[in-house]
């Protein structure tokens, strides 16, 4: 069985576009435009709703935390990120639900520049 791994979610983007996604909250988490990380743009608007069970699904359970920390250890490292998942398929499968949710489901225009991650 392949596992398809997904590198480090809401890194990306600049500016106060995607303001903190608590703020306001749209009917739609892509209208905030900027991808954002966990606390703020489309990213955060995500893990705080369609995506709360996937987040806390994840950061609540060890293996996908440990995956998520051997993966930010590979920076763009594919043999690195293959052996991340390869260790920890658990993981990696909780951590790929979850990134799944935000770049593909919820914040596919936002996202956009990861969109080379969904299925």
């Amino acid at each position: 069985m392949a596992t398809t791994v997904a590198a480090s979610v809401g890194t990306g983007g600049e500016g106060d576009a995607g303001a903190d996604a608590s703020a306001y909250p749209p009917k739609n988490c892509d209208e905030l435009v900027l991808c954002g990380d966990y606390s703020r743009g489309c990213t955060g608007c995500a893990v705080k709703g369609p995506c709360v069970m996937a987040y806390e699904g994840c950061f609540g359970d060890k293996s996908c935390v440990e995956f998520n920390m051997c993966m930010a250890g590979c920076e763009d490292d594919v043999g690195c990120q293959g052996g991340c998942a390869m260790g920890n398929p658990l993981g990696a499968e909780r951590y790929n639900a979850l990134v799944t949710c935000i770049i593909c489901d919820s914040c596919a225009t936002s996202c956009s520049d990861s969109a080379s991650f969904c299925p």
